[in-house]
């Protein structure tokens, strides 16, 4: 019983669930029902209009709001076959809310393919995709805020595909499957607000350090990594990852110390300093909004890191991006990190 209850809660916080309720209650309104019941109770015939006007208008609300609306664009493209579980979750999530569903799927694009990170040709034919079926939709009297893109891709494929939607990715949204609940919900909208300026960290992510920025000792003008700064993001509550991305950050090395690998595929000098932002030991909240505020904030320290480094060094700086954190995040960064982009350092999930 309680968990019946627990259902019918969850599927009325739904629009389609609230335009269910709103279609049951108005039709018998309009249907004569509760005409009847209050022709018994009055003569005024002018009540009966407003009673027949009021439920029709509700009909019509409901219908709206149990349509099925935009385009659901499903991307089955991780470099592992993903769950059944979560491709279905993507797929069904799709399928009930829009009137078109595309799904792409790395196996029937690039079939037998198992590289770790798609190529620079794929990225890039798979941004072309997309901005073509957009297109068409906007065309056919869409909008880019009717569409949504259910990804199930791996971080840093996910992070260089929001670097290719730059500029037809206006509007978007991102789905996200909750960890917690295995919800499908928009987790972030690509749009300008991303790139405001944040004046504070959100409550959920640790203070800024003070400085900002720590520099290597190991690593001083005149070396070749110098002028590289490698930005380090903890969304999660995997505490160490931290310290491993600025170890290899600091050395260079892809290994640990006692030669193990640590998953980072890192093939650049040792970085001349490093930035880390970490969430608190649960991670980021799952909702759009908390998305949102993380990517405003993680985009204006590394506009501030990037120009102090700049500065310091007196050359241009290169980036590196060590990333552990919601795929949403991921891409939206890729789409926001308009200027002086750090490129994602590739790791292996299945590496600790």
């Amino acid at each position: 019983m309680n968990d019946a209850l627990r259902e019918l809660r969850v599927l009325l916080a739904t629009r389609q669930g609230l335009g269910t309720l709103v279609v049951a209650v108005s039709a018998p309104v309009a249907l004569g029902v509760v005409p009847n019941i209050l022709q018994s109770w009055t003569s005024q015939v002018w009540l009966l209009y407003v009673a027949f006007t009021v439920a029709v208008a509700g009909v019509l609300v409901g219908w709206a709001l149990t349509r099925n609306r935009g385009l659901g664009i499903v991307l089955t493209l991780y470099h592992t076959a993903p769950s059944d579980t979560r491709a279905r979750a993507m797929l069904t999530a799709a399928r009930s809310r829009h009137s078109t569903t595309l799904r792409l799927d790395r196996d029937e694009l690039w079939p037998k393919d198992a590289a770790l990170t798609m190529t620079n040709d794929q990225i890039h034919l798979l941004g072309r995709l997309l901005d073509a079926r957009c297109a068409e939709h906007v065309d056919s009297g869409g909008s880019l805020t009717d569409i949504v893109l259910y990804p199930l891709i791996s971080l840093q494929d996910g992070y260089r595909l929001g670097q290719t939607l730059r500029s037809p990715g206006s509007g978007l949204t991102i789905a996200h499957r909750s960890v917690a609940t295995g919800e499908v919900f928009p987790g972030i909208r690509l749009d300008g607000a991303l790139r405001n300026h944040a004046a504070a960290a959100p409550a959920f992510l640790q203070p800024p350090a003070d400085p900002l920025l720590t520099a290597n000792p190991a690593v001083g003008p005149g070396d070749p990594g110098y002028g590289h700064l490698a930005l380090i993001i903890r969304l999660t509550g995997r505490s160490s990852m931290v310290d491993i991305a600025r170890r290899v950050a600091e050395t260079g090395s892809p290994d640990h110390p006692d030669g193990r690998p640590t998953g980072y595929h890192y093939a650049s000098p040792a970085c001349g300093a490093t930035l880390a932002i970490e969430a608190a030991v649960t991670g980021v909240p799952e909702d759009s909004n908390s998305f949102a505020t993380t990517v405003t904030y993680l985009r204006t320290q590394w506009q501030t890191a990037h120009t102090a480094w700049s500065t310091q060094t007196g050359s241009p700086t290169t980036g590196h991006l060590f990333f552990n954190g919601p795929l949403p995040i991921a891409i939206a960064l890729g789409w926001a990190l308009d200027d002086n982009t750090p490129a994602l350092v590739p790791h292996d999930p299945s590496t600790r």
